[in-house]
């Protein structure tokens, strides 16, 4: 059976708004005039006692309540920016520190936006990088076939990644945070294809070290299948590129401070935070992204996951967000245009709700 939209449910419950405030206004005006008992000898009304006055009020009060006029679901949208959510300023210090921060990161990485073309010297393409990504992906959601970004996969590493998402369990952070590694390396250092899954192996190994893993080399051997030698010296390498600055500024890290400025109805609010996680990750496959800084990412992410919720843009979500992180409306904007481009928003939709 069809369930009722959210519309009809509201119009079973209660009856028009008009003929609500008809009825309660003939409840009040019957009520104007208390009834008073005639006196013998024709004489004025006895005044009515506290307790039976008392006894009027409360059944005159229940009878409003009982026709209570309910707020129109279409004042509010489904989404909206919400300035003051619980912990207000102590996310606004986050949110002006993570800002600060990415401002310091983005200063030394600005190459990194062309490094396949700069760097690289077209040693790599990008369905290259994204192969890495999508096995990233695959060793977190076990091969699923319901998700959206592990279709295309590399069929000699089906068993191995099956183990290894088992054994690693890798966070969405941690993912954000191998990506961020596997491009800062890219962008500073010349790499051939066939060590493409030597370094991903390395930067998922920092990023869960981060995360708290107490994985060895040896145990790390044998879940992706090279040697733990490679990954030491590999480990090595990264680290000293990077300079040891391996707890970067993540989109995902912001869309988790971003979230509570955006309300949405109890019963949507899973499924916003399950359409942000996927996009931030469809984000991350990108190559052309890559220019945009992750505040910016993070608001467009939640953006169109609240388009996905409520079918509309909302304008004000965005500006609300962007202001919060100190992004330009116009480079929010053009993030959403080439993340419609590059990201099937649609299609995602589809594949999440099977």
């Amino acid at each position: 059976m069809k369930r009722p939209s959210i519309a009809q449910e509201a119009i079973s419950r209660t009856r028009s708004r008009t003929d609500a405030e008809q009825e309660l206004a003939h409840i009040i005006a019957a009520g104007a005039e208390l009834p008073r008992s005639s006196a013998e000898g024709g004489g004025s009304s006895p005044p009515i006692s506290p307790v039976d006055e008392q006894d009027e009020i409360d059944q005159r009060l229940q009878a409003i309540s009982r026709f209570e006029v309910p707020r129109a679901r279409d004042d509010t949208p489904l989404c909206a920016f919400r300035p003051m959510p619980v912990r207000s300023a102590e996310l606004r210090e986050e949110i002006v520190h993570i800002t600060e921060k990415q401002a310091r990161e983005r200063a030394h990485t600005a190459h990194i936006d062309d490094y396949l073309s700069e760097v690289q010297h077209d040693r790599l393409q990008e369905m290259h990088r994204r192969k890495v990504f999508e096995w990233h992906i695959a060793v977190r959601t076990c091969l699923s076939t319901h998700h959206p970004l592990a279709r295309e996969r590399r069929e000699h590493a089906r068993m191995s990644l099956q183990m290894a998402d088992r054994e690693l369990r890798l966070s969405n952070n941690a993912l954000h945070l191998s990506f961020n590694f596997f491009d800062r390396y890219l962008g500073l250092m010349l790499c051939g294809e066939r060590n493409l899954q030597l370094v991903s192996t390395a930067c998922m190994w920092i990023a869960l070290k981060i995360e708290g893993s107490t994985k060895t080399a040896a145990q790390l051997e044998k879940i992706i299948g090279i040697d733990r030698k490679q990954i030491v010296e590999m480990e090595r390498w990264l680290l000293s590129a990077l300079r040891w600055e391996v707890q970067p500024v993540t989109t995902f890290e912001v869309v988790r401070l971003l979230l509570p400025f955006t309300f949405c109805e109890r019963e949507h609010r899973a499924q916003l935070a399950k359409y942000c996680e996927h996009i931030t990750l469809a984000q991350a496959l990108v190559y052309p992204l890559l220019k945009y800084e992750p505040t910016v990412l993070a608001v467009t992410s939640i953006v169109c996951a609240a388009y996905l919720v409520s079918s509309v843009f909302d304008e004000h979500l965005n500006a609300g967000l962007a202001a919060l992180v100190g992004a330009p409306l116009e480079r929010t904007w053009q993030c959403r245009r080439d993340v419609q481009t590059h990201v099937n928003l649609s299609q995602l939709q589809q594949l999440l709700s099977r």
